[in-house]
Parts: C-alpha cells; sequence; structure tokens
C-alpha cells in the first residue's frame, strides 16, 4: 500500500469514526475503528439496541458517500451480550432513469385479437 492511499484509507476511518460518534449521540463506548483487507471493523459498547441501530444507520448514510470498502463489520457488545452484524456497501449505481430508453408517448389503441385474424 502506498503512502498516498494509507493516507486516503486513514482519513476515510477517522472521518467514518466521527460519523458513528455524532450519529449515535455517544451510545457506543469504547468504540474502536480499524480497516482489513476489504472491511472495516468497528468494535465497542452499546448502551442500548437504539444505539446499534443508530450505528447501522450511520453505516449506511457514510458509505453511500463513500465506499471505501466492501462492507463493514459491527462487532458491538450490549447489556453483556456480543452482536455481530455485517453491513455490505453495495457499488454506487447510475440512476435507473437515466439508463432508461425515452418513453413513448403515442397513446396505443386497443383492438381486438380477432380483428387481425384472416377470414
Amino acid at each position: 500500500m502506498s503512502i498516498d492511499q494509507w493516507s486516503q484509507q486513514n482519513e476515510w476511518l477517522n472521518s467514518y469514526q466521527t460519523a458513528l460518534q455524532t450519529v449515535t449521540h455517544g451510545l457506543i463506548q469504547n468504540l474502536c475503528v480499524d480497516a482489513e483487507v476489504e472491511a472495516v471493523r468497528v468494535r465497542g459498547t452499546a448502551t442500548s439496541y437504539y444505539g446499534v441501530q443508530l450505528a447501522i444507520h450511520a453505516t449506511r448514510q457514510f458509505s453511500r458517500q463513500h465506499a471505501l470498502f466492501a462492507w463493514t463489520e459491527l462487532s458491538l457488545e450490549v447489556h453483556g451480550r456480543s452482536l455481530r452484524l455485517v453491513v455490505p456497501h453495495p457499488p454506487k449505481r447510475t440512476r435507473l432513469h437515466a439508463t432508461l430508453t425515452p418513453r413513448d408517448t403515442r397513446q396505443r389503441a386497443l383492438t381486438s385479437w380477432r380483428q387481425h385474424e384472416r377470414v
């Protein structure tokens, strides 16, 4: 990994950690964000399942704008129970209407199939 790639990855991780802290309103404690080959691993302790929901929301929201990794693994502990979630980051897609052909605006006549039979 080049120094530029490392710098970009490190900047991404710092931004993601800041987004997690902001969106979860501090409901995730002992937050640790690490990069692996294709994924990001988040570890921490959530004070409630609502904090976990906010972490999922923050992850999806952040990955829509900054999809650097294929997925994020959330390894959180809630009330002494371990919870491991994998949140995939789908690749960016083009807008559907940009890929469709122009809509046919002509009126279509309803005809009976019998009209087309040869007598």
